[in-house]
């Protein structure tokens, strides 16, 4: 009993502790300008599928950027047909700076992302390249604070937090609380060790640095692309840094399953990448370690109290994370996190076991070197 009090104990003081970084952030790097209004000259390669209300506006918030440097976007879609191609070319249709590539990547690699990165990669001509998602929304600021990164030679790679800011749906709520624990356990990760890895959906980096890892190229049959950018990038000698933003991850909706399946191939690449950080992670589940307290002694005020101090410090934590991140309406849907927590604590258990995942149509197997091998396509 005493070591489930030590154990509650501990993850409330993560609780804390994310509280205190994530305050931290926000005063000293999400509501700080850019040190200087940098010009460097840069690629962007948008990896785009698929087509969302508000994908031109997202699309737009990256190129319209009030930034002095020289840019270039070229739009890269993997898969022929694909109904972002219309809304590409429309926008590569009405200004210089944006061109289009189009055709089956599929031949590049497993991973369909990176494939279309592969494809995109070589019609890039900067000496920085910015690599970012088709469904994040980037603020105003966003080139002149990611790319100050490089203002320290010694930087190699510069990413960003996302959040989920706007949800519509139970499983998209729970969808969001699990990015947000995901984007502050990366500020605990930074505290602790240092950034060496990158965040998939927004990561620019020197051309020359990402050249000499290989590029895109070798990373085709990857599964946690961003991971192996960043893990190499550092291995080179070069630093990642985190830049002072949070980028908005926009989705227009999920279901209970896409949610599930979705956070079960999350946690079953983060214990073949980081399995250091996977496995400590049931240590800062308070939920566990009081549900067992009330188990062990049944409904006492011990027991009532072990409940109260956790949720009482998850809620508030969570709550002031997630606005600080952006959330609309954060209080209508934080109650979700209680479920969220448990089925994480489900799948959590159900990722220590298994190398197979459900990425889209497709079945996938995981290897040991985080490689993947496409095992079944389902019809859609």
């Amino acid at each position: 009993m005493t070591l489930l009090w030590i154990l509650l104990g501990f993850a409330i003081l993560y609780q804390w502790a994310t509280f205190y970084l994530v305050e931290r952030f926000r005063r000293f790097e999400l509501e700080t300008p850019a040190p200087f209004h940098p010009d460097y000259a840069v690629s962007h390669l948008k990896t785009v599928h698929g087509r969302q209300p508000r994908s031109e506006t997202n699309w737009r918030s990256y190129i319209d950027q009030d930034y002095r440097g020289e840019q270039e976007v070229v739009f890269t879609i993997g898969r022929l047909g694909d109904p972002s191609a219309d809304l590409a070319r429309e926008i590569a249709a009405k200004d210089a700076r944006v061109k289009v590539i189009e055709g089956d990547a599929s031949g590049n690699g497993a991973n369909p992302k990176v494939a279309s990165m592969i494809q995109g990669w070589p019609h890039c001509t900067q000496p920085f390249i910015l690599s970012t998602d088709s469904d994040m929304h980037a603020p105003p600021n966003y080139m002149d604070k990611i790319m100050a990164g490089f203002e320290d030679p010694k930087v190699g790679m510069v990413t960003c937090l996302y959040c989920i800011q706007r949800v519509n749906s139970p499983a998209l709520a729970m969808e969001a609380l699990s990015v947000l624990d995901f984007s502050t356990s990366v500020l605990v990760a930074r505290a602790l060790e240092g950034m060496s890895f990158g965040l998939g959906a927004n990561m620019a980096f020197r051309r020359d640095v990402l050249e000499s890892i290989g590029a895109f190229d070798v990373l085709g049959d990857y599964l946690a692309e961003d991971y192996q950018l960043g893990n190499r990038i550092t291995k080179a000698g070069w630093k990642v840094k985190l830049a002072g933003m949070v980028v908005e991850d926009v989705l227009p909706g999920m279901r209970l399953k896409e949610y599930l399946l979705h956070q079960l191939r999350w946690m079953r690449t983060y214990r073949i990448s980081r399995p250091g950080g996977h496995f400590s992670f049931i240590v800062t589940q308070g939920a566990l370690w009081a549900t067992l307290i009330l188990l062990w002694q049944g409904w006492t005020w011990q027991s009532a109290l072990a409940l109260w101090l956790w949720w009482g410090t998850r809620i508030k934590a969570t709550l002031h994370n997630w606005k600080v991140f952006g959330a609309v309406e954060a209080e209508k849907w934080i109650a979700w996190l209680v479920l969220k927590d448990y089925f994480y604590l489900v799948l959590w258990v159900c990722s220590l076991v298994g190398d197979q995942v459900r990425w889209g149509p497709r079945l996938l197997k995981l290897y040991p070197d985080g490689r993947m091998k496409v095992l079944k396509r389902f019809d859609v």
